[in-house]
């Protein structure tokens, strides 16, 4: 999806699709987010989407995409509030947009919009596996 609005795309994620995966094969960086030893100052933009929920320690994952964004860059960060548990045991956090934005701040960066989607009408038609 992100291909196409980009010159250049990488991808990062914990461990290598499997075979099965329309991903197999196309990630770039296999790390995790908390700590990925990609150099300092390396990219324009970071899109990370339903990811810090999923992270033991969220404030570490946004203090090293800020490490790693280049000065002037931005980060695009989506994270549910209203959402059941999902992949557990590893579904930690649900971050309001004051909890978001306090993350934000303490790793340096400055948010330029914070918007809430969805709503307890997605909440409700989000129905958790039987």
């Amino acid at each position: 999806m992100l291909e196409g609005c980009c010159e250049r795309y990488e991808s990062l994620d914990v461990s290598e699709p499997s075979d099965r995966s329309a991903r197999a094969g196309r990630t770039d960086h296999v790390a995790d987010l908390q700590d990925t030893q990609l150099p300092d100052a390396q990219y324009d933009t970071i899109f990370c989407t339903q990811v810090l929920q999923h992270l033991p320690e969220p404030e570490r994952a946004i203090r090293e995409m800020a490490r790693v964004l280049k000065p002037g860059g931005k980060v695009i960060v989506s994270v549910p509030h209203l959402v059941w548990l999902h992949n557990e045991p590893h579904d930690y956090w649900r971050l309001t947009n004051h909890g978001l934005r306090h993350l934000l701040e303490k790793a340096g960066l400055r948010p330029l919009s914070i918007e809430p989607v969805g709503g307890i009408v997605c909440f409700l038609a989000y129905a958790p596996p039987l």
